[in-house]
């Protein structure tokens, strides 16, 4: 009994470990393009932890999150730049995005106030040998071309 205790009382401390993250696979194209401030296709060349510090109801908290610098190749949505600063969150469970230094991405960042450009596993990142990747970019394309 005491054995079945402390494993329901270490499953309630690591539970925010254990919840995966809750979006249903990644948001639709059209929907995560009209949402979208920056749409790229770039290289991952570093990551950097860092922390947000804020006032929740007179108690200070904080969040860790991840900032990615990423070489951009082609812009599709947003202002052109060469390098783009883009934010997710640091843990799983919060649908944080992990993206792999030196490899390339087809990239769908949203405007947060207090993040900058901001990105989740939920928005429509690829990686370039996924075949998502080039299916979007074809889509992409056609509507640079249409609206260009």
């Amino acid at each position: 009994m005491k054995t079945r205790y402390r494993f329901v009382v270490l499953l309630l401390l690591l539970s925010s470990e254990l919840i995966a993250c809750q979006c249903a696979g990644k948001i639709p194209f059209e929907e995560d393009y009209s949402q979208s401030a920056s749409i790229v296709t770039g290289r991952v060349i570093s990551r950097q932890v860092k922390t947000y510090h804020y006032n929740k109801d007179g108690v200070n908290e904080k969040w860790t999150y991840f900032e990615y610098k990423i070489q951009v190749k082609q812009t599709y949505k947003g202002e052109p730049v060469k390098i783009l600063w883009v934010t997710t969150a640091r843990k799983t469970p919060a649908c944080g995005m992990k993206f792999k230094i030196g490899k390339d991405y087809l990239i769908y960042a949203h405007h947060d106030e207090r993040y900058g450009l901001y990105t989740s596993d939920c928005n429509r990142n690829f990686l370039s040998s996924d075949f998502r990747f080039e299916a979007d970019l074809t889509v992409l394309n056609n509507k640079k071309k249409t609206e260009g």
